[in-house]
């Protein structure tokens, strides 16, 4: 059987098709988008179904379900156009979870209410307490520096960094905290290939991106963020080379 490689032309002919199809704009450029980071993915690979169902592995490691049947959506009907159909995944199931184990729900909820407790109170208590519960749960932490004092902040709760007034403002999934620092100094604390801007006073955890377009960055919790065109093209190879990694 002939190899099955995408190749740039075939992605110009899909376009082409969909145009035809009076797809709208976003739809079209979503697509593409999606393709190109499967694409990439492959590295000059065949397609096969072992290899669709591999990446569908790899998005589960990164995106929520909803976005990984986004993307199976854009590479499954570009596998129907091409007749690779064979090659095609099923989506993931959407369901509501009934229940989680007892030992997981217990260790998050004394996580939660460990810091909320804390930041009702002193912020040295609110570092401490951080730090006791970050040694506790093993979890990557980012340190950054306070009036001499060090501040760990779980990598997985920072959602973006903001520049403002300056100093710097770290969005975490509950609440927020301020360094005296400049953005490109905070960035320097944090571990390459997490985080990238997508504007010159915005960076973003790539963990918590829904969705990355011209008009802007949509997060995990429904947040938006502002897209410069400077930094659009790097935020995208960004995406793309998390993906692979």
């Amino acid at each position: 059987m002939e190899e099955r490689i995408i190749t740039e032309a075939m992605l110009l002919r899909y376009r082409a098709y969909l145009e035809e199809e009076e797809k709208s704009r976003n739809t079209i450029e979503k697509y593409m988008r999606d393709l190109r980071a499967f694409r990439s993915w492959l590295s000059d690979r065949p397609v096969s179904r072992q290899e669709t169902a591999a990446y569908k592995e790899r998005l589960k490691e990164i995106y929520t379900v909803r976005s990984i049947n986004s993307m199976l959506s854009s590479v499954n009907s570009f596998f129907r156009y091409c007749g690779w159909t064979d090659c095609c995944v099923r989506q993931l199931r959407v369901q509501n979870q009934i229940f989680c184990p007892r030992e997981k729900e217990l260790s998050k909820e004394e996580y939660r209410k460990l810091v909320e407790a804390a930041r009702r109170q002193k912020k040295e208590r609110l570092e401490a307490a951080l730090g006791r519960a970050l040694e506790r749960h093993g979890a990557q932490a980012v340190l950054f520096q306070r009036g001499g004092k060090a501040v760990p902040l779980p990598m997985g709760e920072i959602r973006y960094l903001e520049s403002r007034n300056h100093g710097v403002i770290v969005h975490l999934r509950d609440g927020e905290q301020s360094f005296a620092m400049p953005l490109a100094e905070a960035e320097r604390l944090l571990p390459a290939g997490a985080f990238q801007r997508c504007h010159k006073s915005y960076l973003v955890n790539l963990t918590w991106v829904e969705r990355a377009t011209h008009a802007g960055v949509l997060l995990k919790d429904s947040s938006r963020l502002p897209m410069s065109r400077t930094f659009y093209s790097d935020f995208q190879n960004a995406i793309v080379r998390r993906l692979n990694t």
